[in-house]
C-alpha cells in the first residue's frame, strides 16, 4: 500500500523587500473586486452629474461621426441619392444617440420601421422598405430566453432571436406586448463582458 505524501507549496510571486505579494504591503492583494449589475437610474445619475462620465460616453460617437459620409464604388449620382435617403431617415443622429446609449447603459438598439412589413416578431424581408428608425434602450428590450438560437450555422448562434418591448415610461402601453425579431434591430453594445456575465446581464454587455 502506497502512502500519499502531501507537500505544501509556497512558491509564487513574493518579494519581502519590495512587498510584492505580501498582504498589507501589496495593494493588489489587499482588496478584491466584484462585478455588480446596476439599474437604469444609476447610470442616468452618473451621466447627468459627472462631467467626466458624460465626456467618456459622448466623445467617441460624436468624433467618429463628425465627418460627412460618402460612398465609394458607385456613381456620384447614386451616392447622392443614398445620402439624401439617410438624411431623411436621420441616420447620423440616430446612430450617434444609439451609440451613446450603448456606452451609457451597456446596450441599445435601432428598430427598423418598414413598409410592407410582415409581423414584428417575424424575420425582416429584403423587400421591406425602411420608412423610419426608432432608438430603444437596453432596459426597454428584454431578451426572450426561449428564443436562443442553438444552430451553429446561424448568425444568431447562442443569441436571442426575439426581444420583448417594455416601455418603462408607460407601463400601460399596448406596445409592451410586442415581440420584435432580432433582424429588425441593429444592436449596439457597451464594454464587452465575459459570456457568463453577458448572459447573467440579460444578454447585454457592460
Amino acid at each position: 500500500m502506497n502512502r500519499k505524501t502531501f507537500v505544501a507549496r509556497l512558491d509564487g510571486w513574493l518579494n519581502l523587500i519590495t512587498g510584492l505579494g505580501v498582504r498589507g504591503k501589496d495593494k493588489r492583494i489587499s482588496s478584491e473586486t466584484y462585478w455588480n449589475r446596476h439599474d437604469e437610474l444609476f447610470f442616468e445619475h452618473l451621466y447627468a452629474s459627472d462631467g467626466l462620465a458624460t465626456r467618456i460616453v459622448d466623445l467617441l460617437p460624436e468624433e467618429a461621426c463628425r465627418q460627412p459620409w460618402s460612398y465609394t464604388g458607385i456613381s456620384k449620382e447614386e451616392s447622392q441619392n443614398y445620402l439624401k435617403r439617410l438624411k431623411v431617415l436621420k441616420c447620423r443622429e440616430k446612430l450617434v444617440e444609439a451609440w451613446k446609449q450603448a456606452r451609457k447603459y451597456g446596450g441599445s438598439a435601432i428598430l427598423y420601421l418598414s413598409r410592407g412589413a410582415t409581423r414584428m416578431d417575424e424575420p425582416m424581408l429584403d423587400s421591406e422598405e425602411v420608412t423610419g428608425l426608432q432608438i430603444l434602450g437596453r432596459f426597454e428590450l428584454h431578451a426572450d430566453f426561449s428564443s436562443i438560437d442553438m444552430n451553429p450555422f446561424s448568425p444568431y448562434f447562442r443569441l436571442p432571436t426575439k426581444y420583448r418591448l417594455n416601455l418603462l415610461q408607460d407601463t400601460s402601453s399596448s406596445l409592451n406586448s410586442h415581440v420584435i425579431h432580432a433582424s429588425r434591430l441593429e444592436l449596439f453594445y457597451g464594454a464587452k463582458l465575459p459570456r457568463r456575465l453577458f448572459i447573467e446581464n440579460g444578454y447585454w454587455h457592460d
